[in-house]
């Protein structure tokens, strides 16, 4: 099985999802081949290299797996047309689901698509599909589907996992050389410890909205980060994009330029945008009661290009420019020695473990896992993120250890790390609470954070037996009682809860160094020097979700930065501005920094890279000058600049 870095290394797989212009989702029905070629011409003339591509079941299949062999004349013509013009298209089978519309699955007609016989049956489709196709030039790989748990809901992961095991051992016995995946959202068939043996990728499907723009911005590589489990796993983004039918073509631009920079910086296999056009047929199913989906694309109705496709032409050329450097192969991205841990519930179901940590801690965006990557990247940390049942696999190298906002963990992991606390100097940053009420509902109380309190964290638990514990509301202020980085002894910093209560433990230092306390002086932020343990007893990530302003997560960047520096953190690439994050790639002799402003607005940044003699290589952000803080550049909403300098 190839690795992370293996598909890395060859190269970005820039392009779209394809559904042509005119025909739309009726492509294979109302074939008509002119139109087609048009489209897929245009295409390669903005800069795409591959297609995703979608077989609507009904039209190639019957209810027992047998084919329509005109439908097939069409899809050789389809992948022939695509070698011709040196398009490599991923095929996918299972198309139940799309464009919030589900479709006639002709072998489960009641959608009981794990049912065996349903398994059976589209199995004999894939075997003679696969063997078809194979060796055709045009193939770069296979998908079981198109979102299939939206299709149907299966009754236990498991359920779920049986048959995309089915797919993928049919697949790569008939055809080892393409890359195989499930096609679905984010579901447990994309999480890494569920698809080992099961998929060659986590192939990401993102499709979200948050007031705070920047936390919106940033959280598409931070999910990447998530679902590449330390760089052990390839990730891709496959689905992403934004109709213009909800605002204007000049956000979509910017949009997608600055996502598929953050992809590429975050070492995604590349990314497919939704769609490649817009389309007519209003009256057709699903448009007529889902209009939103008539305007995803990146060409217009009439075939004239919006400003998105100018900006991915734009972006295609940029890439170009990396692969005649041997960027890919010559480059490798740098991280921090930090990684932040996703706790054991956020991807397997336990006995008495609350299923609202699952939905609520990891499931929704924002969760606190993408809020202590948001924290970091502000303060131009380079963080990577790992699975608790992997700790052993991934905790070598690492000085500091984040636990966001966990209400409890294993209690083998506890001991863990412990012991690399105290044998490899590794620094633990953990935040945690008890319950919450309003609309982050966990009311799980009968949990415990750890059992060690006082070996790791130098800290009790005072909190009285049968309470919930400490309730915060409103304006949550925290009091420092010590210097702490850039925060004077008793300055104040607070955050807002908004409609939410948060239960907090109440504690005691006993060996531990007390930080900060709130209003009524109870402590809530400590530092055990013996094992450099860091807790925080309100869970600040948690409460920051909630936040749609943005204007509470400065001093908890500062809060990060600070223990970061305290961890012996390395030296990398920093920035002057927190809307612009740094991701750092080296061959050795030379260090490129890849820079991308997340926020909306146009702002100014000086880039402290890492390395001499900084120069702006390419980007469509601005040079201002070199001075003896570094490199000053002008940001464009969804800007980019890339910064090459010498080791």
């Amino acid at each position: 099985m190839e690795t992370a870095k293996d598909f890395y290394r060859k190269g970005f797989r820039l392009g779209v999802n394809f559904w042509p212009r005119l025909a739309n989702i009726k492509m294979w029905k109302e074939w008509n081949e002119q139109e087609i070629l048009d489209d897929l011409k245009e295409a390669k003339n903005i800069g795409c290299d591959f297609l995703r591509v979608f077989i609507l079941d009904e039209d190639f299949v019957n209810a027992y797996g047998e084919i329509n062999v005109k439908s097939m004349a069409y899809m050789t013509r389809f992948l022939d047309m695509c070698s011709s013009l040196h398009l490599k298209v991923f095929i996918t089978f299972i198309v139940g689901h799309m464009s919030g519309r589900n479709w006639v699955i002709p072998w489960a007609p009641d959608n009981n698509i794990y049912e065996s016989k349903a398994i059976m049956n589209f199995s004999k489709f894939v075997e003679h599909f696969v063997n078809e196709y194979k060796t055709h030039p045009a193939i770069e790989g296979w998908l079981m589907s198109n979102e299939i748990t939206l299709v149907k809901r299966p009754s236990s992961p498991e359920q779920a996992m049986v048959l995309e095991s089915v797919f993928y051992g049919i697949v790569k016995n008939l055809d080892p050389d393409h890359t195989v995946s499930s096609g679905d959202v984010l579901s447990f068939l994309q999480q890494p410890p569920n698809i080992r043996n099961h998929s060659d990728y986590a192939g990401l499907h993102l499709y979200f909205y948050d007031n705070d723009l920047l936390r919106q911005r940033y959280s598409y590589g931070s999910l990447l980060n998530i679902f590449s489990n330390d760089g052990s796993v390839p990730v891709f983004l496959e689905e992403f994009g934004f109709s213009t039918n909800q605002g204007t073509e000049k956000s979509q631009g910017e949009f997608i330029y600055s996502t598929l920079w953050t992809a590429l910086a975050n070492e995604s296999m590349g990314g497919l945008v939704w769609c490649f056009s817009d389309f007519i047929g209003e009256e057709d199913p699903p448009y007529d009661w889902r209009p939103l989906e008539i305007n995803f694309g990146l060409i217009r109705a009439d075939g004239t290009r919006k400003y998105s496709a100018e900006k991915f032409l734009q972006f295609s050329i940029e890439l170009k420019e990396l692969e005649n450097m041997m960027f890919f192969q010559s480059f490798q991205r740098i991280y921090h020695e930090i990684s932040v841990i996703v706790p054991f519930y956020a991807y397997a179901d336990y006995t008495s473990v609350s299923e609202a940590y699952s939905d609520y801690l990891f499931n929704r965006i924002p969760n606190p896992i993408l809020t202590s990557l948001l924290l970091c990247k502000m303060a131009s940390l380079q963080p990577t993120v790992f699975y608790e049942n992997d700790l052993e696999d991934h905790i070598n190298g690492k000085k500091l250890l984040i636990i966001p906002s966990v209400p409890t963990m294993r209690a083998t992991t506890w001991n863990r790390l412990l012991k690399a606390s105290v044998d490899s100097d590794i620094h633990i940053m953990a935040s945690t609470f008890r319950g919450s009420e309003g609309s982050v509902p966990l009311t799980s109380f009968h949990d415990s954070f750890t059992h060690i309190w006082e070996k790791l964290f130098g800290v009790k638990t005072i909190t009285e037996l049968g309470s919930k514990g400490i309730p915060y509301s409103g304006n949550i202020e925290i009091i420092f009682t010590k210097e702490f980085g850039p925060f004077k002894k008793g300055q104040h910093i607070n955050m807002q809860a908004f409609s939410n209560t948060y239960y907090c433990y109440s504690i005691e230092a006993t060996k531990a160094q007390i930080i900060a306390v709130d209003k009524d002086n109870r402590p809530v932020f400590t530092y055990n020097e013996e094992t450099r343990a860091y807790l925080f007893s309100i869970p600040f990530e948690l409460v920051l979700t909630v936040d749609d302003t943005g204007k509470y997560s400065k001093p908890f960047m500062d809060i990060y930065r600070e223990i970061a520096r305290r961890s012996g953190i390395k030296s990398l690439s920093t920035s002057t501005h927190p809307a612009i994050e740094v991701a750092d790639f080296s061959n050795g002799t030379k260090n490129i920094c890849i820079t991308i402003n997340h926020s909306t607005d146009t702002v100014q940044s000086t880039i402290k890279c890492y390395g001499i003699n900084p120069m702006m290589k390419m980007g469509n952000a601005k040079y201002v000058k070199n001075c003896r803080e570094g490199i000053v550049i002008i940001y464009p909403p969804g800007g980019v600049a890339l910064i090459e300098s010498s080791l």
